[in-house]
C-alpha cells in the first residue's frame, strides 16, 4: 500500500514538473512566481523529489528569490541542501550575474558607437585626415582612450605595434575600430581587408576582444565584421 501511495505522489510530481516546464516555454520564466522559478531552478540538481515544498521553504526562510540565489553555499548546506544542490545555486547566481554584466557592457558600448558617430559627424572633415580611430575600452564598458592613425601611414606592421602599445598601457578589455576614410578611397580599397586581418589577431594576443569594426557610411557607423572576406 505505502509503495502504492508513493508511486501516486511520484506521479503528481512528475506531472507539476512537466506543467511548469510547459508553462515557462508557452508564457516565459516571467509568467511563473518566484517559488515556481527556483522549483524550476532546482530541477537539474533534485531529479525526483518535490521541489515545490523546498522551494517555499528557501524564500521563507531567507526572504526572497534573490536572496537565496545570493546565499553561500555554506548557509545553503546549514539549512539543509546537499553540496551538490547549495553548489547548484550558487553557481546559477554567478551565472546571472555575468548576464548582468555583460548585457550591461553591451549597453555601454552602444552608447559609445552613438556617440562617436555624432561627434564624427559633426567633425567630418578633421577626422578624414586620419585612416582610422582606435577606441581603448575597459573591463566594465567605459571608454579610456581614442587613438588617431594619421592618413599618411601605410606601414601595417609599425601602426599596429603601436596600437597595440596604446591599448596595453591602458589596459584595455575591448576595443573598437573605426575606420574613417570613404569608402572610395585608396586606403579603403586597398588596405581594409589587410588591417581587419592583422588587428584581429593582434588584439588577441593582448587579450583584447574586438567588439567591432566600423565604418562610415552616409552619416552612420556601420559593423562591417572582423573578419576581412
Amino acid at each position: 500500500m505505502k509503495s502504492v501511495l508513493n508511486s501516486i505522489k511520484l506521479n503528481v510530481h512528475e506531472n507539476h514538473r512537466f506543467r511548469l516546464k510547459k508553462r515557462a516555454i508557452s508564457h516565459g520564466i516571467a509568467s511563473l512566481e518566484d517559488h515556481e522559478i527556483l522549483e524550476s531552478i532546482l530541477f537539474f540538481p533534485i531529479k525526483r523529489s518535490n521541489t515545490n515544498e523546498l522551494s517555499h521553504h528557501l524564500i521563507n526562510k531567507f526572504g526572497s528569490l534573490e536572496n537565496v540565489l545570493s546565499t553561500d553555499t555554506a548557509d545553503l548546506e546549514k539549512f539543509g541542501l546537499s553540496t551538490t544542490t547549495a553548489v547548484w545555486l550558487s553557481n546559477f547566481s554567478e551565472i546571472c550575474r555575468i548576464c548582468t554584466k555583460e548585457q550591461l557592457i553591451k549597453t555601454k558600448i552602444s552608447q559609445i558607437v552613438g556617440n562617436l558617430e555624432q561627434e564624427i559627424n559633426e567633425n567630418e572633415d578633421f577626422f578624414k585626415q586620419f585612416n582610422m580611430l582606435i577606441v581603448g575600452i575597459s573591463s566594465t564598458g567605459d571608454m579610456i582612450y581614442k587613438k588617431l592613425i594619421p592618413y599618411d601611414v601605410t606601414n601595417i606592421k609599425d601602426t599596429t605595434k603601436d596600437i597595440c602599445v596604446f591599448l596595453k598601457k591602458y589596459y584595455a578589455k575591448y576595443a573598437l575600430v573605426v575606420y574613417t576614410q570613404p569608402e572610395d578611397s585608396f586606403f579603403y580599397k586597398n588596405l581594409i581587408n589587410t588591417y581587419l586581418r592583422v588587428l584581429s589577431n593582434s588584439f588577441s594576443m593582448l587579450s583584447v576582444t574586438v567588439v567591432g569594426h566600423y565604418s562610415l557610411s552616409n552619416g552612420k557607423l556601420v559593423k562591417i565584421g572582423n573578419n576581412p572576406k
